[in-house]
């Protein structure tokens, strides 16, 4: 099978070369790698366009469109069997594709790929931290079960947002994805810029999970093959001002409302229909909280202690709350980026 390399870039002038060395040192090095710039406005141009490597192909984005449709303008480009996808800012280890490759050629029911991960700083360097992904893909994992059963977790935890790491380690076969009707499902919302917001991953994987057979399997590798820097403004939800904490919000609830409606699409996903609408009650306390309509704020955090939060996160969130109420929103924001 052959594979194609999808990697997206916007303003990454410090990290995109890192990026591509890593898919250039594979074991087994993809049969072509697209480079897709996002109009980026610094260097990240100049350090793509220098490397002479036949099989990478450089695609420019006429202006900044967001990471989902940088992602499918990537796929449009490629032309391999298998669909790998790296962010800019991340690094793979040497034997990720050599590994998913020999999933998907074991077993022809294998549809979807994805892997375990650490996280390291701007700097490179790994930084000890465990998160709940990580957590959950021990948890799913630990006791070997048979790829059926495995497959079953996987979807569950995907379509449930329980913690299964997609985007630079998710990988997917061409004939699963029906690229034309996913654009015609985005499309469909009657919301400006909506695919602008949208995250490339959780909307792809989930579509591809809910549009294949029920016997196609989507499996987990549970080997850190990819390096997820953590640095900023790149991190999922950490904002240190305002506009970028709304920001993240709206691409948040763009993300969940194109999730939710494919769930939503089918009755038996109770527990996933369920988890998604926490979330997006989560998202709405967060942007209730941050436009100081505190009242609403109040009644979403309420909601949420009884029917989803642990002690822990309950306590977290108060804090959170009672922060925001005291000293307002953006000096709240400035106060906690710097601790």
């Amino acid at each position: 099978m052959t594979v194609s390399t999808i990697i997206t870039c916007y303003n990454l002038e410090k990290f995109i070369g890192a990026a591509i060395d890593s898919v250039l040192s594979q074991t087994k090095v993809p049969d072509e790698i697209i480079v897709v710039d996002d109009a980026s406005t610094d260097g990240s141009a100049g350090i793509i366009k220098s490397y002479q490597d036949p099989r990478i192909r450089y695609v420019k984005m006429n202006e900044n469109s967001g990471v989902l449709q940088a992602t499918l303008v990537g796929i449009k480009h490629s032309t391999g069997e298998l669909l790998t996808f790296l962010d800019g800012d991340d690094i793979w280890k040497a034997e990720k594709v050599e590994e998913v490759h020999k999933a998907f050629r074991e077993d022809g029911r294998i549809m979807l790929v994805s892997h375990n991960y650490e996280i390291i700083n701007a700097s490179g360097e790994a930084t000890g931290k465990t998160d709940y992904t990580q957590k959950n893909i021990d948890a799913i994992t630990q006791d070997n079960p048979t790829k059926e059963i495995l497959s079953d977790r996987v979807k569950d935890s995907i379509l449930g947002y329980k913690g299964i790491w997609l985007g630079s380690a998710y990988c997917f076969k061409r004939n699963s994805f029906n690229i034309q009707e996913f654009e015609n499902y985005i499309a469909s919302f009657p919301i400006p810029e909506f695919s602008r917001f949208c995250y490339q991953d959780h909307p792809i994987a989930q579509f591809i999970i809910l549009n294949n057979p029920s016997s196609s399997l989507a499996y987990l590798i549970n080997k850190v093959l990819f390096q997820y820097r953590m640095f900023g403004l790149n991190t999922s939800g950490v904002s240190n001002t305002l506009k970028n904490a709304l920001k993240t919000i709206k691409k948040g609830h763009a993300n969940m409302l194109a999730t939710y409606t494919l769930v939503s699409r089918h009755k038996h996903l109770k527990d996933a229909q369920k988890r998604q609408k926490l979330l997006i009650t989560e998202l709405d306390f967060l942007e209730a909280l941050y436009t100081k309509k505190y009242t609403r704020a109040i009644s979403k955090y309420i909601n949420l202690s009884i029917h989803s939060w642990n002690g822990a996160k309950r306590i977290k969130e108060l804090k959170r709350l009672g922060g925001v109420m005291i000293l307002g929103p953006e000096k709240f924001l400035a106060v906690k980026s710097k601790t």
